[in-house]
């Protein structure tokens, strides 16, 4: 006994006509889901390698999917505006970073957080006492993203303003740097025998300083090192981008090839 079995040509040649686009729509499919597993994945080693990231570094990895059926899926780093190569990439790479932006308003070169700075969760200076120490300096209008400079006026109204000064060369021990002055109670400014407002206290410290009295200035009151020179501004890679990509895409492609070669297919 025997059993034939037959399909008709007809029913063939419509099972074939779609079989090529069937194939492109699942791989191109399968591509897609490739790479958004692949950016979850370098998500994640952005949060194993960094301390307490800020969300915005979390969310630097981007992908593009396939466009016009080119087979072609792209996974990178955002470029922030202004700041051109993304400030991961020397993480990535090694190599020295670009300058920021209010280090370039300095003029000092890179810098380190000094003991004075406050920090944010994630490690980083407070944003809210850079724009407070670029303004003091003068210096916001010269770095992109921060503005309103202090004025005259405004400097007579606010009694309580921070005072931040550049030491351009090393003193001392002291490294080139921006520094902060504190006023202490009893009126008493920056050198022993100054008295009045936080301006007069303020001009007569630059006066001493001018005439060699930095360091008993330093002595006899609060300074703390808000920015300090030091920094190599050389990165030792630690984002290991382009190694977690491959090894994504080598445990997930065929895979998810294969689950929406199925789903195409065997779907009429």
């Amino acid at each position: 006994m025997t059993i034939t079995a037959s399909i008709s040509a007809k029913g063939l040649q419509k099972f074939l006509a779609k079989l090529p686009k069937k194939l492109q729509r699942a791989t191109e499919t399968a591509i897609d889901a490739t790479g958004r597993q692949a950016k979850k994945d370098v998500q994640d080693e952005i949060r194993a390698v960094f301390h307490a990231p800020v969300p915005r570094t979390v969310n630097s990895p981007f992908y593009q999917p396939t466009q016009n059926h080119d087979m072609k899926g792209l996974i990178g780093l955002k470029e922030p505006p202004r700041m051109g190569r993304h400030y991961l990439w020397p993480q990535v790479e090694g190599g020295a970073r670009k300058e920021k932006g209010f280090e370039r308003a300095l003029g000092l070169g890179k810098l380190l957080p000094g003991t004075g700075a406050k920090m944010t969760g994630a490690g980083n200076v407070s944003p809210a006492q850079i724009v407070q120490m670029l303004s003091v300096l003068g210096k916001a209008e010269q770095a992109a993203g921060y503005s309103a400079n202090i004025t005259d006026r405004s400097r007579k109204r606010n009694k309580k303003e921070r005072d931040y000064f550049i030491l351009p060369k090393k003193h001392g021990k002291m490294p080139p740097g921006v520094y902060q002055r504190f006023v202490k109670k009893g009126g008493r400014g920056f050198g022993a025998k100054t008295k009045g407002t936080f301006a007069d206290q303020s001009k007569a410290w630059q006066q001493g300083q001018r005439r060699g009295r930095f360091v008993s200035v330093v002595r006899a009151r609060g300074i703390k090192p808000i920015f300090v020179t030091g920094a190599s501004g050389v990165y030792t890679p630690r984002l290991d981008f382009y190694g977690v990509v491959e090894r994504s895409v080598a445990a997930n492609l065929q895979k998810l090839f294969e689950r929406q070669l199925r789903r195409f297919v065997g779907s009429r």
